[in-house]
C-alpha cells in the first residue's frame, strides 16, 4: 500500500498543477512510467481507491492509462480502472473519454455489472451533452461486451 500511497501523493499534486489544469499535461517520469510499472496487487489496490478521488484525479488516471505503453500488456485490466472512471466521472470528463472508448473493448472483464454501469452512463450522457456527438459506435461496443460477457 505505500507504493499506492506515494503514487496518490503524485496523482493528486498533478491533479492541482497548472500544466495538467491548462494543457492536460502528466509528466511521465512522475507518474506514468511508475504506472508501468506496478504489479496486479497494486492495480487492484489503485481500482478500490478509484470511488474516493476527485474528478481531476480520475481524469489524471484515466489519461495516464491511454498514454501507457502498451496498455493493452499491462499486469492488470487497465480497462477495469477506464470503464470504472468513466461511470464514476461528470459528464465533462465522460464526454472527453468517449475519444478513447473503444480501448474498453481491451478484454474488459465479463462483469455484467461493469457492462451496464457503462451502458446507463452512456445513456445519461446522451441524454445530456451539448455537443453532437454520434453513440452508434458506442452502443455497439457495449452490445459487443454483452456478447462476450454472456457467451
Amino acid at each position: 500500500m505505500e507504493r499506492i500511497k506515494k503514487l496518490y501523493i503524485q496523482i493528486r499534486e498533478i491533479a492541482k498543477s497548472k500544466e495538467f489544469l491548462e494543457l492536460r499535461y502528466i509528466n511521465h517520469l512522475k507518474l506514468i512510467y511508475p504506472l508501468q510499472n506496478l504489479k496486479y496487487t497494486e492495480w487492484e489496490k489503485l481500482n478500490r481507491i478509484i470511488p474516493d478521488l476527485t474528478q481531476n484525479e480520475m481524469q489524471v488516471i484515466a489519461d495516464s492509462i491511454m498514454e501507457i505503453k502498451n496498455n493493452k500488456k499491462s499486469n492488470f485490466d487497465t480497462t477495469t480502472i477506464y470503464a470504472q472512471i468513466f461511470t464514476l466521472s461528470d459528464d465533462l470528463i465522460a464526454e472527453y473519454m468517449l475519444e478513447n472508448f473503444d480501448f474498453i473493448d481491451n478484454d474488459l472483464p465479463k462483469r455484467i455489472e461493469l457492462i451496464d454501469g457503462l451502458a446507463n452512463r452512456l445513456k445519461m450522457l446522451e441524454g445530456k451533452t451539448k455537443a453532437h456527438t454520434e453513440f452508434t459506435k458506442q452502443y455497439a461496443l457495449i452490445n459487443k461486451l454483452y456478447d462476450k460477457a454472456v457467451c
